[in-house]
């Protein structure tokens, strides 16, 4: 039926040489992230059809409407297509570039997820090897400028620490750092619809420069300096 599992994709893909393919020596994480550009609709029973899988692979290697907020690439993509081979299916059509509206599940958003969750597991590792406990999610206090930990971590772990941060902070700050890495969210319109407010200038996430008062100098005369 020209339908393949989004599974078998990367490795079929693996085993086709470049341009076509990624090749053999193509690292698995690589690929998922070529996958994510490719971002074809993704069936109910997990499959990918053939046309769209092609369609993917030559506009992705060829930079063909890439840029920019990817749905309005879509349509734009859409009306060039439409207007010169006039007699293109919409049913083709929708198959390889779905209109705008179609918050169906794509491979792009299945792959994203998986980097970000691969990412995500990756921090929570580094957390558990430098505190020596896995972060609970539920808020810690702050107290005397220390965190507060759990009693069967408080024997062996004592840090000093200034302001108030929170493990729920922390888990934020793992999920923004791994879609930033990834490069997911660097398009303006996002895998997800919406414009993502973090990469903002405006972003509470930017560090913000603290404003100091100029020094003031006061003019002494001579008396003053005279004067016991």
């Amino acid at each position: 039926r020209g339908r393949i599992k989004h599974l078998d994709v990367v490795t079929l893909l693996r085993r086709i040489q470049p341009p076509l393919g990624f090749g053999k020596f193509c690292p698995h994480r690589v690929a998922c992230k070529r996958l994510v550009c490719m971002n074809m609709p993704l069936n109910s029973d997990g499959t990918v059809t053939f046309n769209a899988t092609l369609f993917a692979l030559v506009r992705t290697a060829l930079k063909i409407k890439t840029e920019g907020n990817f749905e309005q690439a879509n349509e734009e993509l859409r009306a060039i297509i439409k207007k010169i081979w006039k007699r293109t299916s919409m049913k083709l059509l929708d198959q390889v570039i779905p209109p705008i509206g179609d918050d169906e599940v794509t491979v792009g958003k299945f792959y994203a997820t998986f980097l970000i969750q691969e990412h995500f597991r990756k921090f929570m590792k580094r957390q558990e090897e430098y505190y020596g406990y896995r972060p609970k999610k539920n808020p810690v206090e702050i107290q005397a400028g220390l965190r507060s930990i759990e009693e069967e971590a408080a024997p062996e772990i004592h840090r000093a620490i200034s302001g108030d941060l929170t493990a729920e902070e922390e888990l934020e700050r793992a999920m923004v750092e791994a879609a930033m890495e990834e490069g997911i969210y660097r398009r303006t319109g996002g895998l997800f619809g919406q414009v993502d407010s973090f990469l903002e200038p405006s972003s509470p996430l930017q560090p913000h420069v603290a404003s100091q008062r100029p020094l003031q100098f006061t003019e002494v005369g001579s008396e003053d300096l005279d004067s016991p």
